[in-house]
């Protein structure tokens, strides 16, 4: 008797699948076919960011490109099990959208690896999957450092794990920390603030998180902010002793809008052309670390690519008008108008994706501090978008850490 004709091979067989199990089969291929889709369309938004809609989803997934690519290879080895138990020209297409998205994803946490290297920074495997991460801690102190445009305006402060004693030479240098927004939203303790000033602090520093007014549809703080920082310096000149930290070693941190108050004000001040909202002398910047800065707010408001409209609205807010009806406010909100030679070393860690704030606007400001003769390093975080360092654990994020440590060791505020 045959294989084919022993009863217990006719059962297995002739034996049928029952409706349940063909509809939860069907199921199943439909959720992996739609999911491996998914990825692939996000996958070509980061290769074609001018695509609607795709373009910003994907340079969001290029921001943490490890956890994409598992995914990625999570569903195309599931796609692949399918086409392997029954091979149609269906689950061969699903094989090959996921399989691409596991390229694409691979090649962008390629090239972050490579910058990674070029940096001298070396990335933490676990953080990079979402395992572990920074734990953000509150502030030690949150004080008023002066009361403006009716409001008190307060510095958070995080102390080093083991603040220096009364000794000038063990006290911590100071950082002073400034956050976006677009001149009219953001916060001293926000959740980003809070776990940049926590690793700061972590690293030895004396962080100081600087509040100050907001600019609104009928409040145009445009020339009072960056006084008000000033006056935050001049603050932390006077206190920064009282929380173990030494304001000759001072720098700057600022993303964003932030980072367009803090290149202002630290070039302002090394020029001696900055103004305070508050008597006494405002301490020189030795170092600036500056993530997707805004260095030409008249670019800023021309060039947003995400179709919001909400650059244009968060400059006219905070300047009140457009660059045509007050070019002389634009002029004053631009850095490279107060550059000297005199300037502090500036690091730029610029996303060559970002669709808000334009990229070329910060490496033409690279050129000009080049040719000025100020020292200065621009990083490219390959494919990602603004805010790439939403993650604390992702690529970027460890990328910009690493490198500010370093610029500021470098500068003599290690």
């Amino acid at each position: 008797m045959t294989d084919a004709q022993h009863p217990a091979h006719q059962n297995e067989v002739t034996q049928p699948e029952s409706p349940a199990a063909r509809w939860a089969s069907r199921l199943v291929v439909a959720g992996v076919a739609l999911t491996a889709a998914w990825l692939a369309a996000l996958t070509l938004g980061v290769f074609a960011p001018g695509l609607p809609r795709l373009g910003a989803y994907g340079a969001v997934m290029a921001g943490d490109s490890f956890r994409a690519m598992l995914f990625a290879l999570g569903v195309t080895a599931v796609a692949a099990w399918l086409w392997w138990r029954r091979r149609t020209a269906f689950r061969a297409l699903v094989v090959a959208m996921a399989a691409f998205a596991l390229i694409g994803t691979g090649y962008v946490s390629g090239r972050l690896v490579a910058t990674a290297r070029a940096e001298s920074v070396d990335l933490q495997v676990a953080p990079l999957f979402g395992l572990g991460g920074t734990d953000a801690r509150d502030p030690d102190a949150d004080v008023v450092y002066l009361h403006d445009q009716g409001e008190d305006l307060r510095i958070a402060l995080w102390q080093p794990p083991a603040p220096g004693p009364a000794s000038a030479a063990r006290r911590a240098p100071v950082v002073a920390l400034v956050h976006g927004g677009g001149w009219i939203g953001g916060s001293r303790l926000d959740p980003l603030q809070t776990a940049r000033a926590t690793w700061l602090a972590d690293q030895g520093y004396l962080v100081a998180s600087v509040g100050y007014s907001l600019s609104g549809p009928d409040r145009h703080l445009w020339d009072a902010q960056e006084p008000q920082l000033a006056c935050a310096l001049t603050w932390l000149g006077q206190h920064a002793r009282d929380y173990g930290g030494d304001p000759t070693r001072l720098a700057m941190v600022g993303d964003s809008a932030g980072g367009n108050l803090v290149l202002d004000v630290a070039y302002r001040a090394a020029a001696a052309t900055a103004t305070s909202a508050c008597e006494g002398p405002i301490p020189q910047v030795k170092a600036v670390s500056t993530l997707y800065p805004n260095v030409s707010p008249a670019g800023f408001y021309a060039a947003d690519r995400t179709g919001s409209g909400l650059a244009a609205t968060m400059t006219q807010r905070h300047t009140g008008g457009t660059p045509a009806e007050v070019p002389e406010r634009y002029e004053a909100l631009t850095p490279a108008n107060h550059l000297t030679a005199a300037a502090p070393p500036t690091l730029m860690v610029v996303p060559n994706g970002d669709r808000f704030v334009p990229p070329a606007d910060a490496y033409a400001l690279a050129d000009t501090l080049s040719a000025t003769g100020v020292p200065n390093h621009l990083v490219r975080i390959y494919a990602a978008d603004h805010i790439f360092d939403a993650k604390s654990g992702s690529a970027g994020a460890q990328i910009w850490r690493q490198a500010t440590l370093d610029w500021f060791r470098a500068h003599e505020l290690g």
